[in-house]
């Protein structure tokens, strides 16, 4: 419970950073990666709406997912100059010690780590997920933050309210996009 709650604060909190740091740095994002993250998106939908491997996802429009990737790319650009600019690095203990983490729920802990560890795909998406983690650290440290009290129950419900409003904010783009075409 302890967890989930922490969790529930920790995403909060980078969503927070992420979303002044998109605000404060407009930047001019190349099409190409947007392209490939939309790409990247209808795939991730076609999957889980299980529409098959067969599945063209070249039928989905490109407009229900164009928004949310360009957001997504930004934020990627400006986390990517975070780290270079603080020369933040993930060690290998670094990645081993997140991966234990994670492995933390399941069965077989070891074999998930071994799992993790023997595949590089996996291992670098680890190692992303830890300099993104850095990354945030590094802006909180430079941001002003005011810390509210909250229950348990008033985190995981405004997680939701937050869960829920960015959900509403990708279909009103897309009900916008429907209705410019």
């Amino acid at each position: 419970m302890t967890r989930e709650a922490s969790q529930a604060v920790d995403n909060r909190v980078k969503q927070q950073v992420l979303t002044a740091l998109q605000k404060a740095n407009e930047i001019p994002v190349p099409q190409a990666l947007v392209q490939q993250e939309t790409d990247g998106l209808k795939r991730q939908a076609a999957q889980q709406f299980g529409l098959g491997e067969d599945f063209d996802v070249s039928q989905l429009p490109n407009e229900l997912f164009e928004e949310q990737a360009r957001s997504r790319v930004e934020v990627g650009l400006l986390l990517a100059e975070v780290i270079k600019a603080n020369e933040l690095e993930a060690s290998d203990d670094e990645i081993r010690a997140k991966v234990q983490e994670l492995a933390e729920q399941y069965q077989e802990p070891e074999q998930v780590v071994e799992h993790y560890m023997g595949n590089d795909q996996l291992k670098t998406q680890v190692k992303s997920a830890i300099l993104e983690e850095k990354a945030v650290d590094v802006l909180l440290g430079q941001a002003s933050v005011k810390d509210v009290e909250m229950s348990y129950q008033d985190v995981l419900a405004a997680a939701q309210q937050q869960e829920e409003a960015d959900e509403e904010e990708g279909s009103e783009e897309a009900g916008e996009q429907e209705r410019q075409a």
